[in-house]
């Protein structure tokens, strides 16, 4: 039948790389797709497991600092994955709670002298998509999960 034909996403319950294929297999979906586990460990999306949530804030921070993310949002998502880690109610989570400005959350996780760095590249005009960024430990060498489901709206291929 047509229905048959929709691609169905499953969503939900997706903390580690293993967790897309299981619930794939489990309802028949066509994908599956997460919030909450890339929010907490962005490295649910490499095949050889999760990082060390340390190394995974200080890779988000790093692209904060290249991108000149909001402060606010930065602190959201710091604390997302301190919270879902070991709480706020130590040192870092207390200092990502005080920080006023990018260069402070810097300092806090060890990355001053990156931040340092990337404001000359940006006094010199350097863009970010034109320098060279620290590689993503989020991702496995593929870079991209890819789902069967997106297709070409013009010819109905798959993309």
């Amino acid at each position: 039948s047509a229905v048959s034909k929709i691609p169905v996403i499953a969503n939900g319950d997706v903390f580690n790389f293993d967790d897309f294929q299981r619930i794939r297999d489990s309802t028949g979906a066509s994908a599956a797709m997460t919030a909450r586990g890339a929010q907490w460990n962005a490295s649910i999306f490499r095949k050889q497991g999760l990082l060390p949530i340390a190394e995974v804030e200080k890779a988000y921070m790093q692209q904060c600092i290249i991108w000149d993310n909001p402060l606010a949002n930065c602190k959201y998502v710091l604390k997302e994955m301190l919270l879902h880690d070991k709480g706020l109610e130590n040192p870092v989570g207390k200092a990502i709670n005080q920080s006023k400005t990018l260069l402070d959350l810097a300092k806090v996780l060890d990355l001053e002298e990156f931040y340092v760095g990337e404001l000359k590249r940006r006094e010199a005009g350097v863009k970010p998509s034109r320098r060279k960024r620290p590689p993503s430990p989020f991702a496995d060498d593929e870079k991209v999960v890819h789902s069967k489901v997106a297709r070409d709206e013009n010819t109905n291929n798959e993309i």
